[in-house]
């Protein structure tokens, strides 16, 4: 079963301004925020108390992992 990820205005287009700055940087992010449509509990992700919502790390390139 696939799922559907549904980007709101606002965060497709603050997606296009990183585009517009960082060009295919962000491509590690898109994937990371469309993985869950595949697998929407992710064995690397955590559930949050007693909701049905996910917590996932994303760690891009050049950054490090607080």
């Amino acid at each position: 079963m696939s799922h559907t990820i549904i980007w709101e205005r606002a965060a497709a287009e603050g997606l296009e301004r990183l585009r517009a700055r960082d060009g295919d940087a962000v491509k590690p992010l898109v994937d990371a925020i469309n993985a869950p449509a595949g697998n929407p509990e992710p064995a690397a992700s955590s559930k949050l108390g007693n909701t049905n919502l996910r917590r996932s790390k994303i760690l891009m390139a050049g950054t490090t992992a607080v």
